[in-house]
């Protein structure tokens, strides 16, 4: 301890009106918990032999840290994984996007509403534990976790909780300490800048629409930079004040995954960004030690992983929810001019997608421009009012022309939600959610053709009393009988067969779809990803379920299956029960919370 610099690191915290823990909080251990979001442990130990993440090596090298891997719960997705690390419940959170047939709404976990309302029905659901960060911080995430802070938290995007004070003094001296944080959000937003202007070069060749692409650099500069340094920052303030638990949440890896692949130059290229961010981290945890400020452990992990994936737009040249809503008209539309109509139109299709696959056809510039419309109206709400205002105006004519390719929402008979590589099918006239049982009676033709559908790798029902069916090769299983349908699809009944639960549990949540769409194909094809995106998650792939984790070298006793290999491998409750045994008050786990997979 140097009481010196810790009486000259008190000063400073008083000077930019920062408020200290109280001692007796700051003489207990806390936790620094630091996520890589989308990074699986395969690409995780891809990018530490490339130097990608040259710090982390460096400390795991040192002895200071234990890696490995855990499994990931399905859904593969950031939303089940923050429900259930936090509160240790994810019952109803059937992935990052759904349709909720009860209020005849769409959800998405990014956007401040979605995410507050589902925040707190799990609050409730759980009352009174108050969630694995309560009085500590959390950034960059989706849900608050029970944090007294909170910067850049979709549940309280437009209520952060800030610990600087405001007499004008302080935030002048702030400013001024921050000129290396403003210089290296410079240097990194043009960078991202030199990106965005080389994708345009590249659409030049490939789309007819070229103006949507340039206009992502605010974006992403906003969510892969700003959002970065931020947050960083805001935790480094926190472990000076002996706030506790610290969780940060890294997303520029899995923006740029999602868009160009897991395993590109480009979301490799983010890790060393967010390396250094990591090391600036530990450097002031391990000053905060010395001063004698507070002892804090330090992980990182990953959520889930993403897996290579194509577009089905790129296949059939359509956008998955007006191809099946096509594919269902020409069945049952209500006259026969309709089903004709409907019928022509899907067959229409059906010759693009042979003609694509014969080579005839490049990238399709619609089926692009709706997804780069969709996904940046997305990132969009992490933005004020007024400049989200700002920024939609310009993608005015994007939405314009996919409102013209995907016609009137009130014609539609069914409706597909993607979430990735899976994607939720509702048959919207039935405010009712469906057994299988159910589409047999009124729709037998249509739940079959999913069954064998080409752009389905499988599909997923609940069925009655109480168990799920499997529809593959064009027919429908019971899901616990895996053996009936391994021989025409051997890597699928693997994958079933290994996570046989969860897959019933997903199929029997309230939200999910009335039949869950699966792009997985096998182990070594890439899945469908009914999103326009090159890499995704949420589904049962083994990249997509198998993230890497780091923990302290002092706690390897507690997290002994990262290195007993006969163990079975640490999973989403192991690390819920551990971290809030370890270092919350609230020891005892309470079979009324204790939900996640």
């Amino acid at each position: 301890m140097k009481p010196n610099g810790k009486k000259s690191e008190s000063r400073r915290l008083r000077l930019l009106g920062l408020k200290t823990e109280q001692q007796d909080v700051r003489d207990s251990r806390s936790c620094v918990l630091i996520q890589i979001d989308g990074l699986s442990h395969e690409n995780f130990n891809r990018a530490i032999v490339k130097g990608k993440l040259p710090f982390l090596r460096r400390y795991l090298r040192a002895g200071h840290g234990i890696k490995g891997s855990w499994q990931s719960m399905l859904p593969t997705s950031t939303g089940a994984f923050q429900t259930g690390l936090f509160y240790g419940n994810n019952d109803d959170v059937p992935g990052f996007f759904w349709y909720d047939k009860r209020t005849d709404s769409a959800v998405s976990l990014n956007t401040v509403r979605c995410s507050a309302d589902l925040e707190d029905r799990v609050k409730r659901t759980v009352a009174p534990y108050p969630g694995l960060l309560s009085g500590g911080s959390a950034y960059c995430a989706l849900f608050c976790g029970g944090a007294t802070n909170t910067i850049l938290t979709f549940a309280k995007l437009f209520h952060p909780s800030v610990n600087i004070a405001t007499t004008w003094l302080s935030l002048a001296l702030f400013a001024v300490f921050q000129f290396v944080l403003i210089a290296r959000i410079m240097f990194y937003a043009l960078m991202e800048l030199m990106v965005a202007i080389y994708d345009l070069v590249c659409a030049l060749f490939t789309e007819k629409n070229k103006y949507l692409e340039f206009r992502f650099v605010v974006a992403r500069i906003a969510t892969v930079v700003l959002c970065r340094e931020i947050a960083t920052l805001a935790a480094i303030l926190d472990i000076y004040r002996g706030t506790g638990p610290i969780y940060l949440n890294h997303i520029a890896y899995d923006e740029h995954a999602h868009h160009r692949g897991p395993t590109s130059a480009y979301a490799f290229w983010t890790l060393r960004g967010i390396d250094a961010s990591i090391e600036r981290v530990w450097r002031t945890i391990e000053h905060a030690k010395q001063l004698g400020i507070r002892d804090y452990d330090f992980y990182v992990w990953s959520d889930h992983g993403q897996t290579d994936t194509l577009p089905f737009q790129e296949v059939f040249n359509q956008d998955p929810d007006r191809h099946f809503d096509s594919l269902f008209q020409s069945m049952y539309a209500e006259t026969e001019e309709l089903r004709a109509h409907a019928h022509s139109r899907h067959k229409t299709e059906r010759i693009r997608r042979g003609r694509f696959l014969r080579g005839q056809h490049g990238r399709y510039a619609r089926s692009r421009i709706q997804w780069q419309a969709e996904h940046a109206e997305n990132i969009s709400g992490v933005f004020p009012g007024v400049l989200k205002s700002i920024y939609r105006w310009f993608l005015k004519p994007a939405r314009n022309q996919r409102t013209s390719q995907n016609g009137a929402d009130k014609d539609r008979l069914v409706h597909l939600i993607s979430t990735g590589p899976v994607a939720h099918l509702y048959l919207l006239d039935r405010k009712e959610r469906l057994f299988l049982e159910d589409w047999l009676e009124c729709c037998p033709e249509f739940v079959n053709a999913l069954a064998d559908h080409p752009g389905i790798g499988f599909a997923l029902a609940r069925s009655k009393p109480n168990n799920a069916k499997v529809g593959v090769a064009g027919l429908w299983y019971d899901i616990s009988n895996h053996a009936s349908f391994r021989n025409v699809a051997p890597d699928i009944a693997d994958v079933i067969h290994e996570n046989l639960a969860e897959f019933k549990r997903w199929a029997a949540m309230p939200s999910a779809g009335d039949v869950i769409l699966f792009g997985y194909r096998g182990k070594h094809v890439p899945s469908i990803s009914y999103s326009y995106e090159r890499g995704g998650h949420t589904g049962p792939s083994s990249s997509e379920m198998t993230p890497f984790i780091i923990v302290p070298q002092h706690c390897a006793e507690m997290w002994k299956e990262l290195t007993d290999d006969k163990a079975r491998r640490l999973r989403l409750h192991d690390l819920q029960e551990r971290l809030r045994n370890a270092y919350t008050n609230e020891k005892i786990i309470s079979e009324g919370t204790r939900h996640v997979s």
